[in-house]
């Protein structure tokens, strides 16, 4: 019997776009969230920075597994980039 998973498995992060969160309004802060969270299902290519701890991750997941990181400028260009992997919509 296989163990009970709770958590999915994802494959290896090639490169990721990291965005800042701090500063950034609640409802764009909560869109790139939502984002962040439908694009990474089936790979990890969105990071989203919110304190120094995750700046700390980044640099270790960079030096330990190689993965390569672009900080965005300007977080929402991250909606066009990744609009083909998102459909439908919730008012």
């Amino acid at each position: 019997m296989e163990p009970l998973r709770i958590f999915p498995r994802f494959k290896r992060p090639e490169r990721l776009d990291v965005f800042h969160a701090d500063g950034l309004e609640w409802d764009r802060y909560l869109c790139l969230t939502a984002l962040q969270g439908l694009v990474n299902r089936t790979k990890p290519r969105i990071y989203q920075v919110v304190g120094s701890w995750d700046q700390h991750w980044l640099g270790y997941y960079k030096k330990r597994f190689g993965v390569e990181y672009e900080t965005v400028q300007d977080p929402m260009s991250l909606v066009k980039q990744y609009q083909y992997e998102v459909s439908g919509g919730v008012v």
